[in-house]
């Protein structure tokens, strides 16, 4: 029976419904295996079969299960038609540019304290900082 050129589908499996091999294929591997429990062995370095993974197995590995955790970004492509007047408005900036100040603020405080320094010394020498880039 052919269909004509546009008719909606029936009949076959559903989309996304594995076949009988995949089904097979998973479970054989679920039953006599862990893949994910070895690749975390190799990731954190600990010895199989009396050898320890080597830094490029240990990479692979862990590429192979950041894959299946966490997506891979692809480039998109972004047009703006010119004509049209994109931009954000002055207090919006100001707004913006302020939490940047603040943000590079606390970055600066908490390196000085990793330095040793407390809290004080940390808020004297940041104030001193920025005192020095104000003038310039």
């Amino acid at each position: 029976m052919v269909a004509r050129v546009g008719h909606p589908k029936w009949g076959g499996r559903q989309a996304g419904t594995p076949n009988k091999v995949t089904i097979a294929e998973r479970a054989r591997i679920q039953e006599q295996g862990d893949p994910v429990g070895f690749l975390v062995k190799i990731v954190k370095g600990r010895k199989i079969r009396g050898e320890y993974p080597t830094i490029a197995q240990r990479m692979r590995a862990a590429e192979k299960l950041m894959g299946k955790v966490v997506p891979e970004l692809k480039a998109v492509e972004l047009t703006l038609d010119s004509s049209s007047d994109v931009g954000i408005g002055e207090e919006a900036r100001q707004k913006v540019f302020r939490l940047m100040e603040a943000k590079v603020q606390r970055g600066v405080l908490e390196g000085l304290r990793r330095f040793g320094l407390s809290d004080v010394e940390a808020m004297a020498a940041a104030e001193c900082s920025s005192q020095v880039t104000d003038a310039t």
